[in-house]
């Protein structure tokens, strides 16, 4: 008997719609002796699914298997990988090398500051213990520097005593008597005005004062002492056989006599003697150029405005000044200035009226020069000049000529 096939479902509609179609079924040889019962039979959905597997579906891309022609790039990549790794190992071993050389480095440079704060502290304690000894040779506390503030200081004074006698003077009496103070200078003085302006009378009177003080400030003489002498004998036969010596006998000698400079003492007896000379030099000589200073002081109430009170504190202050110079391990000197002939030299002078050039006609104030390993200068000169020669006889033919020269007509 043959089985009718049944129609196909809905579900398997479009693949049936996408299958070609299948062959007409051809019914099977029946047996003689069958039992009944459900036939098998072999749908058209089966074979057309059973088809559909083993073809491709014609709207999808064809998937390439695997084959050999891969190969090779793989192969590649990963030498390349291997590669990236031993570049990568090298490049750690480098850094931990780098990491233990920056670490053995900044132990070397730990070590390396901790010995040079070492060896500063060193130095330092060596430049004190250089200052200290230094210090213990000197006559007195002072050093270069200090001596240069005292001795501005003493200029001050001077000049604020100058000003306060020149504002209060008779021209006529004061430019008389100061002209005969210097044998040399008479000459010159009159040269600067008839009657003398007040400006060059205060000059001339810093002149003078500082003239007188700074005898007191020679560095290598002890004025004034019983030992004067025969000290100065005996420096000048060290300079001929032992100059390195002549600098520490100096020293000593001037700590002596400030050490020995107590009450009571024959050294301050001798420094007092020394000292009231030159007040009594000062003053007996401002008084014939000043003749209102006695009165003044008799009737002024406070003593510190006292003109004598003012003079003894310039001398004490220029014979203090003296012995700080005589106590140091360099030569600390006043430089003379030849008057009438020397050049002025801008470097270590200033001129009263603001010339750069000229020959020096009064130092008012001499430079105060330190004599060392190097020459320094301390302080500059306070000079007046002229007009060179030369420089005179060129201005006077350049005026000449001016004067005798017509202007050319157009």
């Amino acid at each position: 008997m043959i089985s009718t096939s049944s129609p196909p479902t809905t579900g398997n509609k479009e693949a049936v719609e996408q299958s070609p179609a299948p062959a007409a079924a051809v019914p099977a040889p029946v047996p003689a002796t069958t039992v009944p019962g459900p036939a098998t039979t072999t749908t058209p959905t089966a074979a057309v699914a059973t088809e559909q597997a083993n073809s491709p579906s014609p709207s999808s891309p064809d998937i390439p298997t695997p084959t050999n022609t891969f190969a090779p790039h793989l192969e590649q990549l990963a030498m390349e990988i291997k590669q990236k790794k031993d570049h990568l190992h090298r490049l750690n071993d480098e850094l931990s090398y780098f990491k233990r050389v920056n670490i053995e480095l900044a132990e070397k440079e730990r070590q390396a500051q901790e010995r040079m704060v070492n060896r500063k502290k060193d130095q330092k304690q060596l430049l004190d213990n250089y200052n200290e000894h230094i210090r213990s040779r000197r006559a007195t506390g002072d050093d270069v520097k200090s001596i240069h503030r005292k001795l501005k200081e003493l200029k001050g004074m001077i000049k604020t005593l100058s000003v306060e006698l020149g504002n209060h003077c008779d021209p006529a009496i004061a430019a008389k008597s100061i002209g005969s103070f210097w044998v040399n200078l008479n000459e010159a003085i009159v040269k600067l005005g008839d009657p003398l302006p007040v400006h060059r009378v205060i000059m001339l009177t810093e002149k003078f004062l500082m003239d007188v003080l700074v005898q007191n400030m020679n560095y290598n003489t002890f004025t004034g002492l019983k030992i004067s002498q025969p000290y100065t004998q005996l420096q000048m036969w060290f300079e001929k056989y032992d100059p390195s010596f002549c600098t520490r006998l100096r020293q000593e000698m001037a700590k002596v006599v400030v050490t020995g400079n107590v009450p009571n003492s024959d050294i301050q007896t001798e420094i007092q003697k020394l000292n009231k000379r030159m007040f009594t030099s000062l003053y007996t000589s401002l008084l014939k150029a000043y003749p209102f200073i006695e009165q003044h002081d008799l009737n002024e109430k406070d003593s510190n405005k006292h003109y004598s009170v003012q003079l003894r504190t310039m001398v004490e202050q220029a014979s203090n000044i003296g012995y700080a110079m005589r106590g140091q391990e360099v030569e600390i000197a006043a430089a003379a200035v030849d008057e009438g002939s020397e050049q002025f030299d801008p470097k270590t002078m200033i001129d009263e009226d603001g010339q750069t050039s000229g020959i020096i006609q009064f130092c008012v104030c001499p430079p105060f020069i330190v004599y060392g390993p190097r020459i320094e200068l301390l302080e500059k000169a306070r000079v007046l000049c002229v007009p060179s020669t030369s420089a005179a006889t060129a201005t006077a033919a350049t005026t000449t000529n001016n004067n005798n020269t017509s202007p050319v007509k157009p």
